[in-house]
């Protein structure tokens, strides 16, 4: 259902917002507001991304992983391609993506998504091994410590 939707209502939603804003303001005053939409867009995903991308850089140098700025980057993967996409409704999409706020409100939504997916079984399968059957049963030596006395 969500391809149905992202491939029939959003293009069908576009063609109507471009017929009302040509109808009010006239066709090349609306084409003209696309592309400064894109352009300034544009301007500020390149601003964004390369503030993520130093941010990465960053926590990778101090030996962490960088796991909330690769979720900030996929994110702005997607407002970069709503960007490119001609269109209103995927434009403002795309600029509220590149807010900080509304970014880190869809990666904890992204986060715990992923994490539901992998405790389900949805992400990562054992293989040989159903994704509903419970995980064997740790054994005592599974769990022991061995101190190394030199």
């Amino acid at each position: 259902m969500p391809l149905f939707l992202l491939f029939t209502v959003v293009p069908l939603t576009e063609i109507a917002i471009f017929a009302w804003v040509g109808g009010q303001v006239g066709v090349l005053s609306t084409i003209m507001m696309v592309l400064v939409c894109a352009v300034a867009g544009s301007a500020l995903l390149r601003q964004q991304g390369l503030s993520t991308l130093r941010r990465a850089q960053q926590v990778a140098a101090e030996g962490r992983l960088p796991s909330d700025e690769l979720a900030d980057g996929l994110v702005l993967v997607v407002s970069g391609v709503l960007l490119l996409t001609p269109g209103f409704l995927t434009d403002v999409i795309a600029l509220l993506l590149l807010l900080p706020g509304v970014r880190h409100v869809v990666r904890r939504w992204l986060v715990k998504r992923i994490v539901a997916r992998a405790q389900t079984g949805g992400v990562f399968v054992q293989v040989g091994r159903s994704p509903f059957e419970p995980p064997p049963a740790r054994r005592a030596r599974d769990t022991e410590v061995i101190d190394e006395k030199e």
